[in-house]
């Protein structure tokens, strides 16, 4: 270890060295985040420094901010590598006196680095290299940077810029201004991740050290490089075996447990989906056509080395233009594909479904519907004014009706907790006496609910209690003067939808009655099933994407689901009460829970795609805006399966085309078509929101921002040639709030088949009257595709479900990520930080400067050291090896002679060591 040491301290401004005048030094020497630093005291006798130019020793001169000081320390003359110099600037003057010292003058210096703190930009990069990426940034800074400012050199040399140039990553910065400096680190931060996840499977650090071809000491060099390699010399690690101290008092160093093993990230507010399934797979889309061309030789004309699963694009000029592959060896030199294999899309993608709601979920929809069995009066779609509350007449929906519990299909129920078959909550009956006497639990309790509410001809709701007994049924609306609870009392012309019938029944006391048919006798012509539209067919159709899948056909072959309606359009100008007349527009539903029965050979279970199945209680059963409570399966928490469901929704989005052809089938030269959205929660609230369909036949991508739905009131239905269908209806009053924890049922429907008051009304609309003549034979026809179908929410990646040990440290914040795989591999990058165990040396010894920051060495002491990293000398026992993350020298020029120079070490285990 040396004893004799030296060190210069140079003003630049004045062209002096002026080390006889410092009374002692603290530099630290950092990077990575940090920004070098110096504290130097001086002697300022008389002022010198302060306020005076005369100088104990000769002419000095005053500092002032921004004075550049070069300061070299030799730790061993005969040793070149011991040694250390780096230019800083003054930031801070601290001028000091007491009556025992006098004068000083306290200089706190920064390195030149601190200026890429400084200068702002605000270009973000896609599916770029990181090396690329890092030298661009620098060349940012340099054209924007004053002429006072150091410029920054070798950041397009790859013997200096380490970073890799076959990754490729989105740098979106946040799409917002960031200092060159935080930008830097955010492309050194993301490298962390499996290199076929886009990163480096390593770790780097980022450093600016002079640069010695510079005189006038304004230049730093970039050096970004793989955390511990010594870029400066890369044979030499320094082997420590005699200390003065090791962690003593406040200090940083020590052994941790690890830190995490499951981490979630949160993304870009508005690129998350739910289902998450569409953002996972637009993203791995995304990445699969930008990943970086395969190069031999990189920016400086050096050979390129791809590792083992790099992926490149190649054009082998087979004519099949660009081709992805990934390498299947270490140290990857050959052209592809020798040594590569090819990459088909699907091989990244697999069964990933874009959209998961319909692709081949063409049954589920049938179920949403009414009378999915076609057992009643005909598969149809129910509109948007299945709940009437206009002041004048009153109208509600059921799932079916009953005169029993027990008389509920298994079709109809989920499985609880206990796996028992059971009801859900939300589930609705209309208890209808002209089916028989009350039994089962509507016969307990004296045939009343739990708040003394007559079951007879009620509607009622199952509150989700499952206590098996009547006490899970409430009335909604009860054939009682003075109802208890929350309902309200029947009366006579009373509307009931039920959707399991397709068909609408009135109260006339004393029982409900089907006024579904012609209703000459007792109110002809009124439009009694106006809510309810029989369609022609629901099947699952070819939707918007054409990628190829493994085994042939695409991704997008089964993915949309697609409903058409049929209609003669002079009849439904004459008979109202016939399907034909309530066949005139296009109608799409979707329930909660999804699907809401098991009908037609669906085996997956009620809420199978959506609902807690073998919940106790079942929840979810209705979609909750906030979505922050349960998956898609019921459970809480984030270490799921489908914890990924979580985040709070801003908007429906889904891709929609509309086909109209006359009756000789060809299409309608018409377009911007009128559409609605609606929306059901439990409490029979209803909210709309309008949108277009521009062209006949081709898709449009619709967003609907949940807080652009607005409360819609459903009027009476017009009776034909009645005063009423001509007379504007008063305004309603909006007595209800819109619940968006319980959104109950999704409506999408064509527009122009209604009045402006929002009744169905086909006769001379366009679907009736733009076709003329050609239904006379055959019928005009109208079919939506819906394909795409989510939530927008944030992004969210959460790396796989942990069983062992559960350790979820803080949520990452990466609002400025937009691409669901990007996000994933900065949250694996993440966990392998976590899990690593962090593990801290604080190393004191005299004075030597032969380790830099980032420069890997070993430690070795048998009684501080357990580890066994095998050391250059070939010993392993009790030694570990490091990486230098913080170096500080300290001179105390009051010990003058062979003392008073010491260095302390923060020694960090390095990852994968």
């Amino acid at each position: 270890m040396p004893t004799n040491w030296s060190f210069n301290l140079f003003d630049l401004q004045n062209s002096a060295n002026i080390s006889n005048y410092v009374i002692n030094v603290t530099v630290i020497d950092v990077g990575s985040g940090e920004i070098p630093s110096m504290v130097i005291t001086l002697n300022a006798k008389n002022g010198q420094f302060i306020t005076s130019t005369s100088g104990e020793y000769g002419a000095v001169r005053v500092f002032d901010q921004f004075d550049r000081l070069v300061i070299d320390l030799a730790a061993d003359a005969s040793d070149s590598l011991n040694s250390y110099n780096k230019t800083f600037f003054v930031d801070k003057i601290v001028p000091i006196f007491n009556t025992i010292e006098g004068n000083r003058l306290e200089l706190h210096c920064l390195g030149l680095e601190r200026y890429l703190q400084m200068i702002h930009f605000s270009k973000q990069y896609y599916f770029k290299d990181a090396f690329s990426v890092m030298s661009d940034l620098a060349a940012i800074y340099n054209f924007n940077k004053g002429s006072l400012q150091a410029l920054i050199s070798h950041n397009n040399d790859s013997s200096s810029n380490f970073l890799p140039n076959w990754t490729a990553n989105n740098y979106d910065f946040e799409v917002a201004e960031r200092s060159v400096y935080d930008a830097m680190m955010d492309v050194i931060d993301q490298l962390g991740s499996p290199v076929a996840q886009g990163g480096a499977s390593d770790f780097f650090e980022l450093y600016f050290p002079d640069d010695p071809a510079d005189a006038n000491f304004n230049t730093i060099q970039l050096k970004a490089f793989s955390s511990g390699i010594n870029p400066t010399n890369p044979s030499l690690q320094k082997i420590i075996t005699s200390t003065l101290a090791v962690n003593v008092g406040e200090t940083q160093g020590g052994i941790e447990s690890a830190q995490g093993s499951l981490v979630a990230a949160w993304g870009a507010d508005d690129q998350g989906s739910f289902p998450p399934e569409f953002s996972q797979w637009r993203g791995i889309d995304e990445a699969f056509h930008l990943y970086p061309v395969w190069s031999h030789l990189d920016g400086s004309g050096n050979v390129v080395s791809y590792p083992q699963n790099a992926i490149v694009q190649y054009d082998i000029g087979d004519g099949n233009g660009l081709q992805v592959y990934t390498s299947n060896v270490p140290n990857n030199i050959s052209t592809p594909p020798t040594n590569w294999t090819k990459k088909h899309e699907y091989d990244f993608l697999g069964s990933l479904k874009y959209s998961p709601w319909t692709d081949g979920q063409a049954i589920p929809w049938k179920n949403s519907a009414a009378d999915p069995t076609n057992s009643y009066l005909g598969q149809a779609m129910y509109d948007g004014n299945m709940v009437v509350q206009d002041g004048t007449y009153y109208r509600t929906e059921v799932d079916m009706r009953a005169i029993s519990d027990a008389s509920i299909p298994t079709s109809k129920k989920m499985l609880d907790g206990s796996f028992a078959f059971t009801p859900y909550g939300g589930f609705r009956i209309l208890v209808d006496t002209t089916l028989g006497a009350l039994s089962g639990v509507f016969a307990q309790n004296g045939g009343k609910d739990r708040f003394g509410n007559p079951y007879a001809n009620a509607i009622v709701q199952n509150n989700g209690a499952h206590t098996g007994t009547y006490q899970d049924w409430d009335c909604l609306i009860t054939n009682r003067a003075t109802p208890g609870g929350l309902a309200i009392t029947l009366q006579s012309n009373f509307g009931c939808a039920v959707i399991n019938e397709s068909k609408v029944y009135i109260y006339a006391s004393p029982s409900w009655h089907d006024y579904t048919a012609q209703n000459a006798v007792t109110q002809p012509g009124l439009r009694v099933n106006d809510c309810f539209h029989p369609y022609f067919a629901l099947t699952n159709d070819v939707g918007v994407d054409s990628t190829p899948k493994s085994g042939g056909g695409t991704y997008g072959d089964t993915s949309a689901i697609n409903v058409t309606y049929k209609y003669f359009a002079l009849p439904a100008l004459i008979t109202i009460t016939d399907a034909n007349y309530y066949s005139v527009g296009c109608w799409l539903d979707l329930a909660m829970p999804f699907p809401i029965t098991t009908d037609n050979g669906y085996g997956a279970g009620v809420g199978g795609i959506y609902g807690g199945q073998a919940k106790s209680p079942q929840i979810p059963v209705t979609i909750d805006s906030i979505n922050m409570s349960y998956d898609r399966q019921g459970n809480t928490g984030f270490n799921n399966a489908e914890s990924w469901d979580l985040g709070p929704l801003s908007a429906l989005a889904f891709q929609m085309k509309l086909q109209w052809l006359d009756g000789t089938g060809s299409p309608m030269l018409e377009g911007n078509f009128k559409m609605r959205c609606l929306l059901y929660d439990t409490s029979d609230n209803v909210v709309s929101q309008d949108f277009v369909i521009p062209f006949n036949n081709m898709w449009a991508d619709i967003q609907l921002p949940l807080n652009g739905f607005q409360i819609y009131r459903a009027r009476v239905p017009l009776k034909w040639g009645a005063i009423q269908s001509i007379i504007p209806v008063q305004a309603l009053n909006i007595l209800n709030v819109f619940q968006w924890k319980n959104i109950k049922r999704i409506v999408i429907q064509t527009q122009e088949s209604y009045d402006d008051q929002g009744r169905y009304s086909p006769e001379f609309c366009r679907y009736s009257m733009n076709v003329g003549l050609t239904t006379l034979i055959n019928p005009a026809t109208l079919s939506i595709w819906v394909d795409a179908f989510r939530f927008i929410k944030p992004l969210l990646a959460i790396t796989p479900r942990v069983t062992d040990r559960n350790l979820e440290p803080t949520f990452l914040q990466r609002q400025n990520i937009s691409n669901y795989t990007q996000l994933l591999n900065d949250a694996l990058s993440m966990k392998q930080i976590y899990q690593f165990r962090h593990k801290e040396y604080e190393i004191t010894t005299m004075g030597e400067c032969d380790i830099r920051f980032g420069d890997s060495f070993f430690y070795r002491d048998s009684n501080i050291v357990s580890d066994s990293d095998l050391a250059p000398d070939g010993v392993s026992a009790n030694t570990i090896k490091l990486v230098a993350k913080r170096v500080t020298y300290k001179i105390d020029k009051t010990t003058a002679g062979t003392g008073g120079f010491l260095r302390t070490v923060l020694g960090v285990r390095r990852y994968n060591a």
